[in-house]
């Protein structure tokens, strides 16, 4: 008779609709994949898998693709290690490095990294900005109404300027917040990316000039957006858990 699979315990965290399942193992009988298909399994854009001590946290997609970081994520890892007792005065350990954790109360504050821009591009005929913030983005800053994201999105993945894949969104520009739809490689149309709303709040101040804070609308709700004298980017939102369960 062989032994049952142990269940190992989960949580479902979601940032502004970006959601997430929590693990601090992973099933040796389920996949990624598996876990986050929307219909046969928990459903999710991605898996944060979470060391409590030393606090770190490991980034899957919902394809099973390894993610450098994740905005929305790290704020939903950063709750969840501080109801755990973690110390985050050394911030949370990532694939893109050591980042800061700020003021966890109502909204989380985090850093999400230092921007580079890397030039500009262009792709079937429209003109986007290449941004990395430890994982990459293409930027289309007010691109004219023919923009179809989900069509662009999908054909950059392919992009031999991005071995990788890419994060791709869609930012408009000229009212009080920035307007920022996110394509996330590995997942798709998402109602949000944090590293996205921060490459595209980066990419409209370098372009504009304008000053910090930015405020950025995504489909699932907002994000501001501040750099310190270092040029640190810092992001705050909300982060919740949404239920938990066993696999």
């Amino acid at each position: 008779m062989s032994k049952e699979t142990p269940q190992i315990a989960f949580e479902k965290w979601q940032g502004l609709g970006n959601h997430f399942i929590v693990l601090e193992k992973m099933p040796s009988n389920r996949s990624v994949a598996e876990i986050c298909d929307r219909r046969l399994g928990v459903g999710a854009d991605g898996i944060l898998l979470i060391d409590v001590s030393p606090p770190r946290m490991t980034v899957f997609n919902a394809d099973g693709s390894r993610a450098a970081m994740c905005g929305n994520g790290l704020r939903c890892a950063a709750r969840y290690l501080v109801e755990r007792g973690a110390n985050l005065s050394a911030g949370i350990a990532t694939d893109s490095g050591q980042l800061a954790i700020g003021a966890i109360d109502g909204l989380v504050t985090v850093a999400v990294g230092s921007p580079r821009s890397l030039g500009m591009g262009s792709f079937e005929g429209y003109d986007y900005i290449h941004i990395d913030i430890g994982n990459p983005h293409a930027v289309f800053l007010d691109p004219p109404g023919s923009f179809d994201l989900e069509s662009i999105g999908e054909a950059m993945q392919e992009h031999v300027g991005f071995s990788g894949g890419v994060n791709v969104h869609e930012v408009r520009s000229g009212n009080s917040v920035l307007i920022v739809v996110p394509f996330e490689r590995g997942v798709g149309l998402t109602q949000a990316c944090g590293t996205g709303a921060a490459a595209s709040a980066f990419a409209y101040q370098s372009a504009s000039e304008s000053t910090w804070p930015i405020q950025t609308e995504l489909p699932g709700g907002h994000l501001s957006f501040t750099q310190d004298a270092e040029g640190l980017l810092w992001m705050s939102g909300p982060a919740e858990r949404v239920f938990t369960g066993l696999l």
